[in-house]
């Protein structure tokens, strides 16, 4: 294992400007040792700016199930990108993801899609006019 001398002094330079030098939960298991930036993600492994690679054995939390740089998955975020982000108007594929989703979990009428969280408990909350 190579030292972390590269995070260590990216550590220092953040802590200037983050709380406790970085985001959210992660910030409480910061030790002098940890290295705590990364560089590269692919499939299970991650490697830190320090050139140490580690498995992720939490996947992301959750999200990274198929793996970091997936080919499939990152064909299709490329094609989805191409066809716009994060537009106002909504488009064929939430239909068709709302119509999978129903169609595969028990118990499940409709699905809800919003951008932040005054989106879902608002449209969630009485104005479903289904």
């Amino acid at each position: 294992m190579n030292p972390t001398t590269r995070s260590q002094a990216l550590l220092h330079r953040a802590r200037k400007v983050v709380p406790n030098g970085v985001y959210g939960h992660y910030g409480y298991s910061v030790t002098p040792e940890a290295p705590v930036f990364f560089e590269h993600a692919e499939g299970a492994h991650f490697t830190d700016i320090d050139g140490n690679t580690y498995i992720d054995w939490m996947c992301a939390y959750g999200p990274m199930i198929l793996g970091y740089d997936h080919p499939e998955i990152e064909a299709a975020a490329a094609k989805q990108l191409a066809a716009g982000n994060t537009v106002s108007l909504a488009s064929p594929v939430m239909v068709e993801l709302a119509e999978r989703l129903v169609d595969r979990v028990q118990g499940v009428d409709w699905a809800l899609f919003g951008k932040n969280g005054a989106d879902s408990t608002g449209l969630s909350s009485g104005s479903w006019s289904g």
